[in-house]
């Protein structure tokens, strides 16, 4: 580049150099124009411009190529890019599928906790029912047993009761008057019906007094 520069300043001198000599020749009609330095300067300066514009040309070249070199590997790149988006993609999506399955389950086990909270509380309820039936059925037992107690001793004082009434009866059943004399002697006389030692034997008449 810095030689076409050069080479155009030279190829632009050598005609200044030639337009003043050919001023000077005007004023000078015997000046003779140099113009072997001008063909010098114009050959340099042309030359100079060649060779600038091959060196630009070879330049732009390897530019070229290091840009299509950019270029390839920015395409490369590109492309690496695009698969890694693909990827990402579809990971991204995949990452969707196992939230709206993991959201799912959780709606799931959360219903599930629902329905199991539901049965506990109703179990519960059941549970105080039963308490409930139980304290009631242990306060009725309480209360039979109060009963059986109660006509326990009952039993008791109605045994002790026939007991006597018993061995009464038995006392009395074993009461034996032989005749009226004995029974008058006894002081039972007249003995009727029911009285201890009233027999057939002393009721003579059969109207239910003995020993009349």
């Amino acid at each position: 580049m810095l030689l076409g520069i050069i080479g155009i300043i030279l190829f632009i001198s050598s005609f200044i150099y030639l337009a003043f000599h050919f001023i000077k020749k005007q004023k000078d009609k015997e000046r003779n124009i140099p113009f072997k330095v001008f063909l010098s300067l114009l050959a340099s300066g042309f030359v100079l411009i060649l060779l600038g514009v091959s060196f630009s040309g070879e330049s732009n070249t390897a530019q070229l190529e290091e840009q299509e070199l950019k270029i390839e590997e920015l395409t490369i790149e590109n492309e690496n890019l695009k698969q890694e988006n693909l990827t990402l993609t579809e990971e991204v999506e995949n990452l969707q599928s196992e939230k709206t399955r993991v959201e799912q389950e959780l709606a799931s086990k959360n219903s599930e906790f629902q329905t199991l909270n539901e049965k506990a509380s109703n179990h519960a309820s059941e549970v105080d029912d039963l308490h409930n039936k139980i304290a009631e059925l242990m306060t009725t037992i309480a209360q039979k047993e109060k009963e059986i107690s109660t006509l326990n001793a009952n039993a008791e004082e109605q045994a002790v009761t026939t007991s006597k009434d018993v061995t009464s009866s038995a006392s009395e059943s074993d009461v034996y008057y032989k005749n009226c004399t004995v029974a008058r002697d006894a002081g039972a006389a007249p003995v009727r019906t029911g009285d201890p030692g009233y027999a057939s034997h002393l009721d003579r008449d059969g109207d239910g007094v003995g020993c009349e």
